[in-house]
């Protein structure tokens, strides 16, 4: 008896030319009815959880409104409290005099990036002092999305400096309605990382930080060494590269294609030093599987 193998794929990528429809990509997974089977570009999307409580609290007692909370509210908080931050606890809202509304915001960007960003002791300060001349670092986004990590990077560095790079205008759209609706500083433009060019002899305009939000597990294998040589033009000596490596292992096919630590900072050797490699902790997965952020230093 014969088996007939058939490799399914998604509709925006075209397995004959190794090409993805970025466009269509987006097209398809803004649609009412699809989600994304994967999508980087959209982890830790914003949640506002608000929950209306029957009972009569007063101001003087809301240090107890945590006691009448569901049982499952109370172990989702405590699990993530380093993620989510109290917004309002309004005992005096509209809605009813006898109500207790709590907003819940969850940190867009990866935690891992998050987490790493507010840790960091040595060049995030040093890369804040360059608001005073520069009007703040230098940062660069390829296949930003929607931009979650363009803000949180806009803001930490309190840069106007903060570029994303797509190729969708869909996605484009997306992303500074995005900006705006957070008051970000960053912007997105349409370019292509490959071609995103700055004169070779122009240290000034070259950026202090890139981040790659798995934008290398999208490309295909045969681009990595010149997604490397492009890392090499467009940054500095002392620039970072901040890599969140997913998905690990070594399966076959893609995209996403497998990535690991060791293949990154091979593809880097030539030019960057390993400054720091973190394999998340779990509570920090940003899409429920392992990974590691990885930073590298420009020679």
């Amino acid at each position: 008896m014969q088996t007939t193998t058939t490799t399914t794929t998604t509709a925006y990528f075209n397995a004959e030319t190794g090409t993805t429809n970025w466009e269509e990509m987006w097209r398809q997974e803004d649609g009412e009815d699809t989600q994304p089977k994967f999508d980087c570009r959209r982890t830790g999307e914003s949640i506002i959880i608000i929950i209306i409580l029957a009972s009569f609290i007063s101001v003087s007692r809301k240090e107890h409104a945590s006691s009448l909370l569901p049982s499952w509210f109370v172990r989702f908080y405590t699990r993530w409290w380093s993620k989510v931050s109290l917004v309002a606890l309004d005992v005096n809202s509209p809605l009813s005099s006898s109500s207790v509304v709590v907003s819940l915001f969850i940190s867009n960007a990866e935690p891992a990036l998050v987490t790493f960003l507010a840790a960091n002791t040595g060049f995030v300060p040093e890369l804040l002092e360059t608001k005073k001349t520069q009007g703040g670092a230098r940062i660069l986004v390829p296949g930003c999305g929607r931009g979650y990590a363009l803000e949180t990077l806009s803001s930490t560095f309190d840069s106007e400096n903060v570029v994303g790079l797509e190729v969708s205008e869909t996605a484009r759209r997306a992303c500074e309605a995005y900006q705006t609706e957070r008051a970000s500083k960053a912007k997105c433009i349409i370019d292509d990382f490959f071609t995103h060019a700055i004169p070779s002899d122009d240290d000034d305009r070259k950026y202090d930080v890139v981040y790659d939000c798995t934008f290398l597990c999208a490309i295909q294998p045969k681009q990595r060494t010149q997604w490397a040589e492009q890392m090499k033009m467009l940054t500095k000596k002392g620039s970072r590269l901040i890599s969140v490596v997913f998905p690990l292992g070594d399966f076959e096919g893609g995209p996403p294609f497998a990535l690991s630590p060791e293949l990154v900072t091979s593809l880097l050797q030539n030019d960057f030093d390993v400054e720091e490699s973190i394999e998340v902790p779990e509570d920090d997965w940003a899409r429920g599987k392992p990974e590691y952020l990885c930073v590298f230093r420009r020679r």
